[in-house]
């Protein structure tokens, strides 16, 4: 039935929703205040159908008053800021310094700086020694320097520190950081006196000593990344290689795999160890639970890990008095695949962790250890000679011991006087580690709310002189523009530490803070990767690639960092990236903005295609197609390629003569992967390679799954090759990095084409910006996983 009320009528439509249980339930909603570039926006629901199983009530005209209560908001803040952002006066001014030098670390443990090292980065040593001073995190922390009192730092003295491993770790795995693992410390020679390892005496008193100390083998190999886990935000996505693998019945060498802890030094005393394994789910059934693990450690079993579904979970399982023995351990992970319903058993392990008791021996020189309590304490195994010691309770501020006593390579002290601490370091000297780089800083201020821009270029060092000249270009056009090193970002906003944070906290600080006109385009010029860490492709992430849990996948949004006014997720700047990894491959890219720029429209109307993927259960995507291009002829000849129609050949065929034409516009709906257009491959990245030189297309769009991939360090996606193949391809490309279904794709698709078809002087940033925003209440991955390959400043025609 329907009902043509008028605008009297919404009491009665209340009342008629709640006695026929009508869906959606109300006629109109208010969605939470958004901003968007500055502007609040106020999305409202209208539901002018209202459906019950026997009826529907369809509502003709609508009325709407919408009454605003409260205090109108001039300035919208910004997302909650992660722990990972940086801001202290003193790290302003380290960030500001050209005198100040970077030392990178890795692990834990005692660094020695000497005067060689720190005179090949370039250090300046005519400031007394007694004011080097070393901040981590931008606060100082106390360090060592030999030789210092006599106000000179001479050849063989040296500067020793307490570094650490990067500490922002995921929420699953302590032993795993969230973006590196590489932490930066920063030495300035300052005035006066910088703080210093204060001393404590801890000559030994020959009480009893203490027999063992807690301790934690964690093994971990991070060879294998799984991006599927459900519920994913702030996990650890790495695995040990190879999934263990399993049907009912079977046996195969794929359903167990063996672990080997060391524990040479294990306790003589009895006590309680616990074992902890940490696993994920890759099958997904209808069964709850599907997935189970039996756990055993020297043969005998220990416990199980049981859940259900595609996500991570742990065991930890206590081991009785005996079982784990001193030497090699083996610990077995087993999938039986015996619950009911279960077909097949797919699993990952994450990690293996032991907690057990430790004797007091070094392990290659050093051990770190925490105490139960104060009293007397022995340490064997180090070879003979000095051995440094340190109160590492609070890592920042060691103390340094005083007093220990020496027979050979044992050491001997007792903290019975000391107040607090507990947590100690002990390494022979000499032994100290050298870090992994030492850099002379180049200063940056970009914190300066001097400054402005209408173009902004964050660009890997090696990429600067590209992302210079199309800055140049830009301006020679009318646009202010800035070209903003990304290590600068890190050290202005997380302590020169790699971490994607610091390109979105500079954005919104350039948005909110910087003079008028506010910035309107981003450009991101460097590839990302999904292994910063550089576990299996090392140096691949040259611009971080964010990652985000989206609805099917852990994947990159860029739209991460443009979303920075408000706390919802509609950008707030136009966001683009050229993902080159090398200055000939940005050249390419750039030249291909610059030729559809230069070269100016074709004659007559724009010429654009559009291609569909065969209709299936998932989707009707022919038809799609055809409504875009009605939109869209409104400003373009249309030719639209339907593969149901043309078959494979054909369409092949018109998709590459588009190409060879350099059309204004290409696009595709349908099904996809990283790489190809469809399962039939109609448009595939080693395709295009064989594409005859031609003008570059202007756009290419794929509403599609995973064609924007540009963080596969393994493989060049589609989107990739588009973009950055020489004299072939697109200027621009716009598509997934993820799974999503069809429905908010065509949403998206049909408003872009009423706003190209439309024409004006918008830039294609804002085009895509302006696309998402009027159906982010849609389909929420549609505005974070599509990423825009190109620059937000190029023509939208």
């Amino acid at each position: 039935g329907a009902g043509g009320r008028g605008p009297g009528a919404g009491a009665e439509g209340r009342e008629r929703t709640r006695d026929l249980e009508l869906f959606p339930g109300s006629l109109v909603a208010l969605g939470p205040l958004l901003w968007q570039g500055g502007r609040q926006l106020l999305p409202l629901d209208i539901h002018p159908v209202q459906a019950a199983t026997d009826r529907a009530d369809v509502y003709r005209r609508i009325l709407v008053r919408i009454d605003f209560h409260g205090e109108w908001r001039d300035d919208p803040g910004g997302p909650q800021e992660p722990e990972t952002i940086v801001d202290t006066p003193d790290q302003r001014r380290l960030a500001a310094d050209p005198g100040a030098i970077k030392i990178k670390v890795r692990e834990d443990g005692l660094y020695r700086l000497t005067r060689g090292e720190l005179a090949s980065a370039g250090f300046n040593f005519a400031a007394d020694p007694r004011g080097y001073r070393i901040y981590n995190l931008g606060r100082e922390i106390a360090i060592r320097v030999t030789g210092e009192i006599d106000g000179v730092f001479d050849e063989g003295d040296e500067i020793l520190f307490y570094g650490r491993k990067n500490p922002w770790r995921t929420a699953d795995n302590a032993e795993a950081t969230r973006h590196t693992d590489e932490n930066v410390y920063w030495l300035e020679a300052g005035t006066g006196r910088g703080v210093r390892m204060e001393e404590d005496w801890v000559r030994p008193l020959g009480a009893a000593p203490a027999v063992d100390h807690a301790a934690t083998l964690h093994l971990e190999d991070n060879s294998t990344y799984y991006p599927r886990l459900a519920r994913g935000e702030g996990r650890d996505h790495w695995f040990f290689s190879g999934f263990l693998y399993n049907t009912p019945g079977g046996d195969r060498a794929s359903s167990r795999a063996s672990y080997r802890p060391m524990t040479p030094w294990l306790s003589p005393l009895p006590h309680t160890a616990r074992i902890e394994v940490a696993v994920a789910g890759v099958t997904e059934l209808p069964a709850d639970p599907d997935h189970r693990v039996l756990v055993a450690l020297n043969g005998e079993p220990v416990g199980e890990v049981l859940w259900d579904g595609r996500i991570a979970a742990k065991g930890t399982f206590e081991l009785p008095p005996g079982l784990l023995i001193a030497g090699e351990n083996v610990v077995e992970l087993r999938v039986p695949a015996d619950l009911p319903g279960v077909s097949q058993d797919y699993v990952l392990v994450n990690f293996v962790r032991l907690s057990y008791r430790r004797r007091f021996v070094a392990d290659r020189e050093s051990l770190t250890f925490t105490r139960d309590g104060s009293g007397e304490f022995e340490a064997a195994g180090f070879s003979p000679g000095e051995v440094f010691g340190l109160d590492i309770s609070a890592p920042s501020r060691p103390r340094f011991l005083r007093g220990m006593a020496a027979d050979g390579g044992t050491i001997r002290w007792n903290d019975s006087a000391l107040a607090g601490g507990g947590s100690y370091f002990l390494a022979r000297a000499g032994t100290a580690r050298g870090p992994i780089a030492l850099e002379r800083n180049v200063p940056s201020s970009w914190r300066d709310p001097s400054r402005q821009a209408d173009w902004i270029a964050i660009a890997h060092p090696s990429l600067a002189s590209g992302a210079a000249s199309l800055a140049d270009y830009r301006q020679s056009r009318g646009l202010s523009t800035a070209v903003v090193l990304v290590d600068d970002l890190y050290d202005e906003f997380t302590g020169g530490i790699p971490d994607p944070a610091a390109i979105r906290a500079f954005l919104g600080l350039a948005l909110r803070s910087w003079q008028a006109p506010a910035p309107r385009f981003a450009l991101l010029v460097g590839d990302g990767s999904f292994d910063p860490h550089g576990y299996r492709w090392p140096g691949s992430d040259l611009v971080p690639a964010p990652l985000i849990q989206a609805d099917h996948l852990w994947t990159a949004s860029d739209n991460w960092y443009a979303a920075v006014l408000g706390d919802d997720e509609l950008p707030d700047i136009a966001l683009g990236r050229i993902p080159a990894r090398t200055s000939e491959e940005l050249a390419a890219a750039i030249g291909k903005i610059l030729a559809r720029e230069e070269g100016g429209p074709p004659p007559g109307r724009e010429r654009a295609t559009l291609v569909s993927d065969n209709d299936d259960a998932a989707y009707d995507f022919s038809r799609a197609i055809r409504e875009a291009a009605g939109l869209l002829r409104a400003g373009y000849d249309v030719e639209e390629l339907h593969l149901a129609e043309l078959g494979v050949g054909n369409t092949r065929a018109g998709i590459r003569d588009a190409f060879w034409e350099g059309r204004s516009l290409i696009g595709y709906m349908g099904h996809g992967s990283a790489a190809q257009w469809a399962n039939e491959s109609l448009l595939s990245a080693s395709a295009l390679a064989g594409f005859p030189p031609a003008r570059p297309v202007g756009l290419v769009f794929a509403m599609g799954c995973m064609n924007g991939m540009y963080h596969l360090p393994q493989l060049r996606s589609l989107g990739e090759a588009i973009v950055l193949s020489p004299g072939r391809g697109a200027a621009s490309f716009w598509g997934s990095t993820s799974l999503a279904l069809p429905s908010g794709q065509e949403e998206t698709m049909d408003e872009l084409a009423r706003i190209l078809a439309a024409g004006g002087n918008s830039t294609l940033g804002e085009a895509l910006t302006l696309a998402q925003l009027h159906t982010a209440t849609i389909d929420a991955d549609v505005l974070r996983t599509w990423v825009l390959l190109g620059d937000p400043a190029a023509r939208s025609r």
